[in-house]
């Protein structure tokens, strides 16, 4: 697996300041939205946590879930989300065998997953200003195809 890895790559070193309240803490609504936007019928990470199970979870595990990340966030204990499942998958319609046929996968925890969508709603607003117009990958209602289309 060394092939996709980068062994003198290490994690960054969590902060160790002084405990404190978050000035905005996470929301039953943020992480309820975040649920709602996962994917369904995608492998779960180490943590064996589909999206389906919080999608249809009782809504009651969206303040536990926001309780918890504002709680680690303030207390600056660490979450273990740093950690995947690395798979390989043979490219479809490729023969087997050298690496250059296999795709490499990450499965990430849902915790993960939920705070990453958190965080990026958090900050669009704000990159939205920095981002050049002309800029349409992975970005709301747009497209690379919007800019082919302009182009032409």
């Amino acid at each position: 697996m060394s092939k996709f890895r980068d062994d003198n790559i290490h994690d960054i070193e969590p902060y160790f300041g002084q405990p404190r309240k978050l000035k905005s803490p996470i929301t039953e609504k943020e992480v309820r939205a975040s649920i709602n936007n996962l994917n369904n019928g995608r492998a779960p990470g180490s943590d064996n946590i589909n999206g389906e199970f919080l999608k249809f979870a009782p809504h009651l595990i969206d303040n536990k879930i926001a309780k918890i990340l504002n709680q680690t966030f303030e207390r600056h204990e660490d979450l273990n989300i740093n950690e995947g499942l690395l798979i390989v998958l043979p490219k479809p319609g490729k023969p087997k065998g050298p690496t250059q046929n296999l795709r490499p996968i990450t499965l990430l925890n849902s915790i993960r997953k939920v705070l990453s969508t958190i965080v990026l709603n958090r900050i669009r607003p704000k990159i939205e200003t920095y981002i050049s117009h002309s800029q349409s990958g992975f970005r709301r209602n747009r497209s690379t195809s919007d800019v082919v289309w302009a182009h032409r």
